[in-house]
């Protein structure tokens, strides 16, 4: 298929949350068939067991230039979630993970004369 609609949504803050399953040759949801030996070669996974956050994320860097280097896809449109609460909604909580991570369970109502 030439063109396709299809989501992704980090469920943790790290870049092998994209690359690995989205390029990855061995991934079971590399639809784009996304095959390129350099990325092989300087695989997440051999980036995974790195120290320091620093050093990791310089070579994540590295090979997610990489693969936007080759363009493996053309982003069409981006998804944007927006909330608007009222006045009266407390502990809205916003995830970096974006709105689908968001979490409800400290959210409460006040009344009009805790306003």
């Amino acid at each position: 298929m030439q063109i396709y609609r299809y989501a992704w949504f980090a469920d943790i803050p790290d870049p092998d949350n994209f690359l690995q399953p989205l390029f990855a040759s061995d991934s079971q949801v590399n639809f784009m068939r996304y095959r390129k030996q350099r990325y092989r070669c300087r695989s997440s996974e051999r980036h995974r067991g790195y120290p320091t956050p620093m050093e990791r994320a310089g070579l994540y860097q590295r090979v997610e230039e990489l693969v936007a280097d080759s363009y493996p896809l053309i982003p069409l449109f981006y998804l944007g979630v927006d909330r608007v609460y009222q006045a009266y909604v407390r502990g809205v909580e916003v995830s970096a993970l974006g709105e689908q991570a968001a979490s409800y369970h400290r959210v409460w109502l006040t009344t009009a004369s805790e306003q």
